[in-house]
């Protein structure tokens, strides 16, 4: 039996016991919410965070801000698969 593990592994425990894996979501998810929202959703976000694995999404357009509103399932599928499973478990916009 093998004591290997990929990279992959290796950084995610890593994250893990130095305690920064939230840090490293909440940096990650501004990277990745253009593709994931759209250009138009992206352009009117104020703010980003991650608390507790809920993502807060500040929204400076209100009939944006009740599409997301409805797409909020579809949302946290997409995150999930990006960031990983159960990071984000749900999705407060206001």
């Amino acid at each position: 039996m093998s004591d290997e593990i990929t990279l992959k592994q290796a950084v995610k425990d890593w994250l893990n016991a130095l305690r920064i894996r939230q840090k490293y979501n909440e940096t990650r998810i501004f990277s990745i919410w253009e593709s994931i929202a759209g250009p138009v959703v992206k352009s009117h976000t104020q703010n980003l965070r991650i608390e507790h694995g809920r993502l807060y999404v500040s929204l400076d357009n209100p009939i944006i801000r009740q599409e997301l509103t409805y797409a909020r399932h579809r949302l946290i599928i997409a995150l999930n698969k990006a960031l990983g499973p159960g990071v984000i478990k749900e999705i407060i916009i206001y």
